[in-house]
């Protein structure tokens, strides 16, 4: 019995520093200054064995957002309807619980290294 609650222990702390590696990520989308409604968004982001591991198809909402989840890192980003040269800008995450960026996809310039 002692080892099922050991096991157990390591389960619930193992399983609480996952959540606390896990980032809220919100983005709005704008043309000039305009939010963009029902825009798709294509994310990818690391899954700790491949790059490219996780996709995340999204849609914003009426204020031009979207939101999702993941690991600290970093996540690429596309919006092919606003911008068809750039495929998968890269955004970097920092150290808070919920990291917000607005972006002007019609600004981007497809430039090898550049990063948010």
């Amino acid at each position: 019995m002692k080892h099922v609650g050991v096991l157990f222990l390591c389960l619930l702390f193992g399983t609480a520093a996952l959540a606390d590696d896990v980032r809220r990520v919100e983005l709005k989308i704008v043309d000039g200054n305009a939010p963009q409604r029902g825009v798709a968004l294509h994310i990818k982001y690391p899954d700790g064995e491949r790059t490219n591991g996780v996709t995340l198809e999204l849609v914003t909402d009426d204020q031009g957002v979207a939101a999702f989840e993941m690991p600290a890192g970093v996540f690429w980003l596309t919006i092919p309807e606003m911008n068809r040269n750039v495929v998968g800008k890269e955004f970097r995450l920092r150290g808070e619980k919920v990291t917000r960026f607005t972006v002007r996809p019609r600004e981007w310039k497809a430039e090898i290294g550049e990063s948010q």
